[in-house]
């Protein structure tokens, strides 16, 4: 996701470079899915015969409040800069939908397999590389090669 106002991209770019996220109270949930597996339910379901017209859900079928998924943001970043929860207004009338896969599951056999953290830390990877601060200190230092 290259659009920054959206939350994730916000949040990590916003830490990365040492800046406190603006956020909303954090207490709406939403089906946060990882892009390949999107890639993946829709190559499924495009080579699936006999699907003509029909609607799949495609998500991960759980709901992550925004808090939690900026805590567990903060957690991969081992960074200790506090997100300004509430400096932003809520947004009215918003809908928190799961994604019901039961269907999609019956049908072309996808689902979601990538954990929401593992998620999140593909995307910090990304949006460091982005910002050209690839030896960041969060990364994992399992994934170094040894010296």
């Amino acid at each position: 996701q290259r659009d920054l106002r959206k939350l994730v991209p916000h949040v990590l770019t916003e830490f990365l470079q040492g800046r406190r996220p603006k956020l909303s109270s954090g207490q709406r949930r939403a089906d946060w899915i990882y892009v390949d597996d999107v890639a993946e339910a829709m190559i499924a379901a495009a080579t699936a015969p006999g699907l003509e017209g029909l609607t799949l859900d495609i998500g991960t079928g759980a709901l992550h409040s925004v808090r939690e998924t900026v805590e567990l943001i903060r957690s991969i970043l081992k960074t200790a800069i506090q997100p300004d929860f509430g400096a932003l207004p809520d947004r009215a009338n918003e809908i928190e939908p799961a994604a019901d896969t039961t269907r999609t599951r019956a049908l072309i056999g996808w689902q979601s397999s990538t954990p929401l953290a593992d998620g999140l830390r593909h995307a910090a990877r990304w949006y460091a590389e982005q910002l050209c601060l690839s030896s960041y200190a969060w990364q994992d230092r399992a994934a170094a090669p040894a010296r």
